[in-house]
């Protein structure tokens, strides 16, 4: 490291050299630092500054040391590792001759359409036991899937009634549906349609149990599928998507913030560029009746966990968005970027506190390769970041109230947190193009459709 200049001029900071070259020889001391909180308010970082640049008995290691171990405003740049994950894109290479149906069948493979063959019938044979039913016959695979088609055409064409489609008047006709199916054979398949065997299941409350025993099977093929027919970009997005139902459960949810408030909770890692679902899990509730602790967090490194080491950006919420977790995706060479609650424990104090008055004001904190940014649109807005060095400014259009566009500074944070956290979003677009779900009093039912 350059020796000091006897001179009084004003010390002019460090070079990136002489900081990396201190981060490594206080690397294993900067491990422990990096799990303790800040007591430091925002409004005295910068006294703090003053008094170590002033001391002239701190070495220049002693110093770069204790910028990464607090939150300073000496903002400096972000080391981010290259992406080196697969080429995104599908990995099954299609002739061009195939059609939709060959697309479909890498998801949803044969062996799953013979499962719900095996055990509708099988459900269907334990039921007519109780109570019998001349007009039921054994059904197999191509029958469920010509099944499953039809209840993709009820969703594209849809009528008031599901009698409608059975119409002899060809002014009501809507479909062609009846070719493949009289209506009682439909009605009967709807009835005993079962995906799963759940005699062995434990009773509630009992060790074992598993409260989606009755699409387990299919959920895990399903979940292979996806992710081994598609490879996703750097930039994936973590959200919740709902699954409406309104019956009782016990591991309904309830979020008045979604278009669907109430059904089933999934978590879903998705691609933004296209809004592919790479993988997801489905939300059943309480742990024994206690609520989870660290669930954001737990839900993060679940879906993120296959591709630790890949150099991935992640983009999430204020749900999911911790100091604490960002550092542990970071040791995994994973990057994250996110919205925050103020009052996560590890960001510094005084966040609340700050007052921006300006449209395009913001101010910049960091510790380590932790990055807390808080700029002001119409309110204040808070982000932490691993991914980008927020010192890199955008412009972004705002419309002021009399009617005018004004360009107002932007962090590059925000740019790109608008950009890609859009995922999920994009994901539950499409598919609302089309409802698949027919209505019913099973939940496990409206969950299977999901997955078409």
């Amino acid at each position: 490291m350059a020796e000091s200049s006897e001179s009084e001029s004003e010390f002019e900071g460090f070079e990136l050299r002489d900081v990396e070259e201190a981060e490594q020889r206080y690397l294993s001391k900067l491990i422990e630092l990096d799990d303790l909180d800040s007591d430091i308010d925002i409004s005295d970082v910068s006294d703090v500054e003053d008094e170590v640049n002033n001391d002239s008995e701190s070495s220049d290691d002693e110093t770069v040391l204790a910028d990464l171990a607090r939150w300073t405003e000496n903002v400096r740049p972000t080391r981010i590792k290259d992406f080196t994950g697969p080429t995104p894109g599908p990995t099954s290479t299609m002739d061009e001759d195939k059609i939709e149906y060959d697309f479909f069948n890498l998801i949803w493979p044969e062996i799953i359409f013979e499962e719900i063959a095996k055990e509708t019938n099988a459900y269907a044979s334990k039921c007519i036991e109780t109570r019998l039913n001349a007009s039921w016959y054994d059904t197999n695979a191509g029958e469920m899937k010509a099944f499953f088609g039809a209840m993709i055409i009820l969703g594209v064409l849809l009528a008031p009634a599901q009698d409608m489609y059975w119409l002899k008047d060809r002014m009501f006709h809507l479909s062609c549906i009846e070719t493949k199916f009289s209506r009682t054979r439909f009605e009967n398949i709807q009835r005993y349609l079962h995906t799963a065997d759940t005699s062995t299941n434990p009773p509630r409350d009992q060790i074992g149990h598993d409260k989606l025993a009755h699409v387990r099977p299919l959920l895990d093929k399903i979940k292979g599928t996806v992710r081994d027919e598609y490879n996703g970009h750097r930039e994936v997005a973590i959200d919740e998507a709902m699954v409406g139902f309104s019956g009782r459960l016990g591991f309904k949810q309830y979020v008045p913030l979604k278009p669907t408030k109430r059904g089933i909770k999934i978590w879903v890692r998705a691609d933004p560029h296209n809004g592919y679902i790479n993988d997801f899990q489905v939300y059943t509730g309480k742990v024994r009746g206690a609520p989870e602790k660290d669930l954001g967090a737990r839900v993060v490194l679940d879906l993120m966990g296959p591709l630790f080491g890949l150099g991935h950006h992640v983009y999430c919420d204020s749900f999911f968005t911790s100091p604490d977790l960002f550092l542990r995706l970071w040791k995994e060479d994973t990057y994250a970027c996110g919205t925050v609650r103020m009052n996560r424990k590890g960001l510094p104090q005084g966040l609340d506190k700050i007052k921006l008055k300006e449209q395009g004001q913001s101010i910049v904190r960091q510790k380590g390769d932790l990055t807390v940014s808080v700029w002001r649109d119409k309110k204040n807005i808070t982000l932490l970041s691993t991914n980008c060095s927020s010192g890199q400014a955008e412009q972004v259009s705002r419309k002021q109230k009399d009617g005018s566009t004004k360009e107002v500074p932007c962090p590059l944070v925000v740019k790109l947190y608008n950009m890609y956290m859009n995922g999920v979003d994009h994901a539950d677009q499409l598919r609302s193009t089309y409802n698949t779900a027919r209505k019913s009093l099973k939940w496990w039912k409206y969950l299977l459709f999901f997955f078409i």
